[in-house]
């Protein structure tokens, strides 16, 4: 069934909005709010919200959510891609790129793009629409991933790039917006896979910026504790002259 914008437009102006049916008193909304700032302020609240933050870094529950993204890459057909990269096994640097969905979707491919010749990780802070549903996740990575943006259904090939979601890495570097752009040193992601995301150790620095990749590490190699940024960089130069 399709509706042209006059239908759905006309539609919209017969539905009344919520103060067309309600004439809340000013002095209600306020009281509300100052009830709804005492809940949130309150011992009980913030013992609660202790009690989610510990509950998020356990091992079980970063099992849980890995299981849970294992089996939705399995389901968008992003099965992660075995690199023969020698310099990919092991502990190594890798880039870490906090990124969100509200971001263009161009911007994010070529994010794609740049951070699979160096391993980089993508991460979000959040399922899209929250947990409990799924295919808005999994459509969004798929069409971050896709090599052609034109191609649709699960025969599509992927860009092997690892796509998290962690709002722990988020709280432990500080990140309040994106995109931003940090290197990890001796980031062993089997151990994150099964363990979850450690405490940052001292002088991790992070860029921000809708730049390119490449602009992100130069910034970073001029950076205290940048260092692990430069090889990175030559890699990525490297692969951009072949």
């Amino acid at each position: 069934m399709s509706l042209t914008a006059s239908m759905v437009m006309a539609n919209e102006k017969e539905i009344p909005t919520l103060p067309d049916q309600i004439d809340i008193p000013e002095e209600y909304l306020a009281a509300a709010k100052r009830a709804k700032d005492q809940a949130m302020n309150s011992e009980v609240m913030r013992s609660r919200v202790s009690d989610v933050m510990e509950e998020v870094k356990s091992e079980q529950w970063q099992a849980r959510k890995n299981e849970f993204l294992s089996l939705l890459r399995a389901d968008a057909g992003l099965d992660p891609v075995e690199s023969d990269d020698p310099d990919s096994e092991g502990p190594s640097s890798r880039p870490l790129l906090f990124i969100s969905s509200s971001m263009p979707e161009i911007t994010l491919r070529n994010y794609a793009r740049d951070l699979e010749k160096v391993g980089g990780v993508m991460v979000m802070r959040g399922m899209i629409g929250g947990l409990e549903r799924t295919q808005p996740t999994m459509e969004f990575i798929s069409k971050v991933l896709r090599r052609n943006p034109a191609c649709e259904g699960p025969q599509c090939v992927m860009r092997s790039l690892d796509v998290v979601v962690d709002p722990i890495q988020f709280k432990n570097h500080g990140i309040t917006k994106v995109p931003a752009l940090l290197v990890e040193p001796e980031f062993d992601f089997q151990s994150y896979c099964e363990k979850g995301a450690t405490p940052p150790g001292m002088g991790v620095p992070v860029v921000y910026g809708d730049a390119s990749l490449r602009s992100l590490l130069e910034h970073l190699t001029m950076m205290d504790g940048g260092t692990p940024a430069k090889p990175l960089l030559a890699r990525m130069e490297n692969q951009n002259a072949q």
